[in-house]
């Protein structure tokens, strides 16, 4: 769902959510452009997108350093914009920079940008995100729902997981589907529709962060819990930062687990 996008607040709001996460090893500084224009896009999809990106940096240094986050409106001039494949005119730029290391941009990031006419320009620590500037105000398009149970999908290897969780929120009103890894879990949900995603972290084929992040790139707008062992918490953090909603340990209590999916798309009786 494309719509007019506000960057600085996507941006701003990310830097806010990371913080406390990275705080241990990772600065995070922002130079937002407070006269910023806008773009076409759809928010979520730029929030995960810029998540990812903030990850990458997290992990590309492991010593420690800072993450800068910078904005700026740039114009493209006919020989820049050939340079970069992209039309002349009003772009919305968004830097990351790294004190140490090389940021690197996978090609899911780079589809997400090619598919809304922007560029990717890579230069070892630094990545500039160049996105066409909204040139007039769309308004959302307001996702049609029908009051039908609510479909959540269990991603996990080990059958005692899925059983258990299966069966509380089964009793909770829930429509309950379940995936043994997460190439399966993908193909569940190009199938049909989901509204929310638990997936374990550790799993054969595809293990839950490669599927947070492969997920959240197609769903931008799918819940997701992530759990691990009550010895998995840097797993869990990590899962955060790759954008679940919300984590959990192992084992799931009734009254906890159910607590946890109300929170993200309600239901699940009173």
């Amino acid at each position: 769902m494309c719509t007019v996008v506000d960057l600085n607040s996507i941006l701003a709001g990310i830097a806010a959510r990371i913080r406390p996460i990275v705080g241990d090893k990772l600065e995070v500084r922002t130079r937002l452009d407070p006269n910023l224009a806008c773009v076409n896009a759809d928010p979520k999809q730029m929030d995960w997108l810029f998540v990812n990106m903030a990850a990458d940096a997290y992990n590309g240094m492991p010593s420690g350093g800072e993450l800068a986050i910078t904005t700026a409106n740039v114009e493209l001039k006919p020989a820049s914009a050939r340079e970069m494949n992209l039309a002349p005119g009003e772009y919305v730029q968004v830097q990351l920079s790294i004190t140490q290391g090389r940021l690197e941009v996978g090609p899911v990031v780079r589809n997400i940008i090619q598919r809304i006419r922007g560029a990717v320009v890579v230069r070892g620590t630094a990545v500039d995100i160049l996105l066409p500037r909204a040139s007039e105000k769309t308004a959302p398009v307001l996702e049609q729902r029908h009051e039908l149970e609510l479909v959540v999908l269990l991603v996990s290897s080990d059958l005692g997981t899925r059983a258990q969780a299966g069966d509380l929120l089964r009793d909770a009103g829930y429509l309950v589907m379940d995936a043994a890894h997460g190439k399966e879990a993908e193909a569940i949900l190009e199938a049909g529709h989901v509204d929310l995603m638990i997936t374990d972290i550790v799993m054969p084929e595809q293990d839950g962060l490669e599927t947070i992040l492969s997920v959240r790139a197609v769903y931008p707008g799918l819940k997701i819990i992530a759990i691990a062992d009550s010895h998995g918490g840097y797993q869990l953090r990590s899962a955060k930062l790759f954008g679940a909603d919300a984590v959990m340990s192992k084992p799931l209590g009734g009254s906890l687990l159910r607590d946890a999916v109300r929170d993200q798309i309600g239901g699940g009786g009173c």
